[in-house]
């Protein structure tokens, strides 16, 4: 699973511009631009956290005091939440497009070294 979801942020990191690109081509606005950041962050968080659950279900010996100590030491070293403020803080700038944020080394990375293992199986 963990070799299926790097692929698939590569792929999603090589055409991420794309849909950007279509809705600004057909007059989309900074009023829907935002108005979809409340309504994909909220869809996302919920769904997230439902996810979330179903998996702590299934996992035997997970207690919820375990999960809770995860998230406070996540918290305390700043990660639980740090890469989704840093992500809404440039998505609501003006003049903001996806290519303002320069991630296309990890996609390219990840799929060199995909690519070098490949051939030596």
């Amino acid at each position: 699973m963990r070799a299926l979801l790097l692929w698939h942020s590569a792929e999603e990191i090589e055409h991420k511009s794309v849909a950007f690109d279509v809705y600004r081509a057909v007059g989309g606005g900074y009023l829907v631009h935002m108005l979809g950041l409340v309504l994909a962050a909220a869809s996302l968080l919920f769904f997230w956290r439902a996810g979330a659950r179903h998996l702590r279900r299934q996992e035997e010996g997970l207690s919820w005091a375990g999960v809770r100590q995860t998230r406070r030491r996540a918290r305390e070293m700043g990660l639980e939440t740090q890469w989704l403020r840093i992500g809404i803080r440039s998505y609501i700038v003006l003049g903001f497009h996806p290519d303002n944020v320069d991630n296309y080394h990890i996609a390219r990375d990840y799929l060199a070294s995909v690519e070098g293992a490949a051939a030596f199986t």
